[in-house]
């Protein structure tokens, strides 16, 4: 065994991806575990709000169109929570307009990404937020 790995101490950055889309959750849910992270998949933003301050995720990927709430107002929900202030929120949509990008701005998100999402933009993007949050 090699101990001078500097990633073997390394404690795994958390992401909440919640998405409706099985196929979606899946690409990117494995894509994000190639990159060492560990992901938290949700189909529902009620049940990612309610573990949000238990599990206290470094950074929330969420959909516009949930079933059961939006991702705005899932975002709007997790800025309300006390650790949930700092946490960066990406925003993902398959729209790209104006109105939406600016709503989710009010709303507190720090990116916006269309689908379909390429993962090494996806991937560009978390480091991004994440290297700010720290």
């Amino acid at each position: 065994m090699n101990t001078d790995d500097p990633f073997r101490n390394r404690v795994k950055k958390k992401i909440f991806l919640i998405d409706d889309n099985a196929d979606v959750l899946t690409v990117i849910k494995i894509s994000l575990e190639m990159l060492d992270y560990e992901v938290f998949e949700f189909a529902r933003g009620g049940d990612a709000i309610e573990k949000f301050p238990v599990i206290q995720p470094d950074l929330v990927i969420v959909d516009q169109g949930l079933p059961d709430i939006d991702g705005i107002e899932v975002g709007r929900q997790i800025r309300e929570l006390e650790s949930g202030g700092r946490c960066p929120l990406v925003l993902l949509t398959g729209s790209d307009g104006q109105a939406l990008r600016e709503l989710a701005r009010k709303f507190g998100f720090d990116d916006f990404l269309v689908k379909p999402v390429r993962i090494n933009m996806l991937a560009q993007g978390i480091e991004r937020q994440l290297d700010r949050q720290e």
